[in-house]
């Protein structure tokens, strides 16, 4: 028998990264290099891709009780 080869999921890789980068926003707000260096509009650009497709691709959550990712990406921006 040959082991399952387990695939990452976009929406798994979303569901985990979202939260930790709002956290480490949250860490380091205060020093003026997350700013400087287009570290935050990099993130804040990635979460408006995640919301933009709210409008046209069908829920990443049809299927499971978690919040759907635009809903994430809203919450952690």
């Amino acid at each position: 028998m040959t082991p399952q080869h387990k695939r990452i999921t976009y929406t798994a890789l979303a569901k985990m990264c979202m939260p930790k980068l709002a956290e480490l926003f949250l860490q380091f707000k205060e020093k003026d290099e997350v700013f400087v260096d287009g570290a935050v509009g990099a993130v804040l650009s990635a979460y408006a891709v995640l919301m933009k497709l709210k409008y046209e691709c069908p829920p990443s959550s049809k299927f499971d009780k978690d919040l759907p990712q635009q809903k994430m990406a809203m919450s952690c921006s």
